[in-house]
């Protein structure tokens, strides 16, 4: 069960000069986690984890996945 981490592109470089930034202008991070049983997974817990560990500045978004694809529970 390996999260995959995805975040704004706040902190991201343009290929070209004057060109767009990558991401989105709202810094954020999203948390997906697949699992095989999302009932299972206590999510207080997980919230409390990721919190700890991204950045304070960063609002995050967390989905508890099953593997499926199914049972999404965000946050």
């Amino acid at each position: 069960m390996t999260p995959e981490i995805t975040e704004s592109g706040g902190s991201a470089w343009s290929a070209r000069p004057l060109g767009p930034f990558p991401g989105t202008s709202e810094p954020g991070l999203r948390v997906p986690l697949r699992v095989s049983d999302p009932a299972r997974v206590n999510r207080a817990r997980l919230d409390a984890v990721v919190a700890a560990a991204a950045p304070a500045h960063l609002p995050f978004t967390l989905e508890v996945v099953g593997n499926d694809g199914s049972d999404v529970r965000t946050g």
